[in-house]
């Protein structure tokens, strides 16, 4: 039996990110945000290519006056519902769910390398609030 789990999004996104046309008049204009910011993303996300998105967006904000207080987390081993703890408890814990019949939804990264990921990103996201002077969430 094989068990391999095939990720069917990743076809759709790779062709998405072939085209820079559309890629560029569907993104977020993030240089255009007048506040530093923290970006988290878990590169085996199998949802979206969350990791590669992050890394165009650390592009567009190369030059911008936030530039030196931004900061960019990459977890090599997390999915796409790494979170920090104690929050977004609906969310699910586990790496692959049975959405019906014989469908598998993967969502990547491992159950350890999510909850290493939550743990390290809650006392990053802690130290960046402090950083920026950010008093309340």
């Amino acid at each position: 039996m094989d068990t391999k789990k095939t990720n069917l999004l990743s076809v759709y996104w790779d062709d998405t990110l072939k085209n820079q046309e559309v890629l560029e008049n569907a993104r977020i204009p993030v240089e255009n945000i007048h506040s530093p910011m923290l970006l988290i993303a878990g590169e085996g996300d199998q949802l979206w290519p969350s990791s590669q998105y992050v890394k165009i967006m650390e592009a567009n904000l190369q030059n911008t006056k936030w530039s030196k207080s931004n900061r960019y987390l990459y977890y090599e081993n997390a999915g796409h519902f790494l979170s920090f703890p104690y929050s977004l408890v609906n969310l699910p814990a586990n790496v692959f769910m049975n959405i019906g019949g014989k469908m598998t939804m993967t969502f990547g990264g491992s159950k350890r390398g999510n909850a290493e990921a939550a743990k390290d990103s809650w006392k990053q996201i802690l130290t960046f609030l402090d950083e920026n002077n950010i008093d309340e969430i």
